[in-house]
């Protein structure tokens, strides 16, 4: 049968012109699909190296144990005994009265290690933990400035028990994220934070946000159900400068 109204076509005529950009267009994405399957491949034998899994125990004085924060974590730095991991404050905070902290950090082959927490702040939603070198991982670099809107992002952690769970979503824009909940000593940050749409859940938080150079722009902290929200990365660095780590 023919559709209502419509009449029957023996041939469609495209124009040279009209024929030539269809083909530089499915030569662009037949491009971009074959980047994006490279980058994927070098994410995920390469930059996974650098990504890690913090468990947080809180201890009382009079050795009560209870379960803290867990979340992700990027490797930023090592000397010749130790790596050291950025992620966030709620990741690692322990109640005033369980003042005996411990963590457990896991790398991306599920080898643990003991950690130690250098320094943090609510006011960023960052922490700063070290642990010790005894296997060869990867240490990330920072980007020079924030990410631009719709510049591509690409989220790392462990979401939902899940293990090196890669994302890929653009910067939407920067907002400030009202947290109704959040407690100001574990997190009390006012500043704009990346919007992203690379999709994150429970268990990203602490992770890395970086761009197609496989350099880091963010931090996740924030997740709903469509969007993600990340420190970026020129607060991060203020979060450095001001505890006097050398950058």
């Amino acid at each position: 049968g023919v559709l209502s109204g419509c009449d029957v076509v023996d041939q469609i005529i495209i124009s040279p012109a009209d024929y030539q950009a269809a083909l530089e267009k499915i030569e662009e994405l037949e491009t971009e699909l074959s980047n994006q399957y490279t980058l994927f491949s070098e994410l995920s034998l390469e930059v996974v190296k650098s990504n890690v899994m913090l468990y947080t125990t809180c201890r009382s004085l009079t050795g009560i144990s209870r379960k803290g924060g867990q979340g992700s974590g990027v490797i930023v730095d090592e000397d010749q005994s130790s790596y050291y991991v950025l992620t966030n404050n709620h990741v690692v905070y322990c109640e005033p009265n369980y003042p005996r902290r411990s963590y457990e950090v896991t790398d991306y082959k599920m080898n643990s290690y003991n950690g130690e927490i250098l320094f943090f702040d609510a006011d960023f939603d960052l922490a700063l933990v070290k642990f010790p070198k005894s296997t060869e991982l990867l240490v990330l670099e920072f980007a020079e400035e924030n990410p631009k809107a719709s510049e591509t992002v690409i989220a790392i952690g462990q979401p939902e028990g899940q293990i090196n769970a890669i994302t890929f979503g653009e910067v939407l824009r920067y907002t400030q994220i009202i947290c109704s909940t959040c407690d100001p000593l574990v997190s009390n940050v006012t500043f704009d934070c990346i919007l992203h749409s690379a999709a994150i859940s429970k268990g990203n938080s602490g992770g890395m946000l970086i761009n197609r150079d496989k350099k880091i722009v963010g931090i996740n902290t924030f997740g709903s159900e469509n969007n993600g929200a990340a420190v970026p990365v020129e607060r991060i660095m203020e979060f450095l400068e001001n505890n006097e780590y050398p950058i």
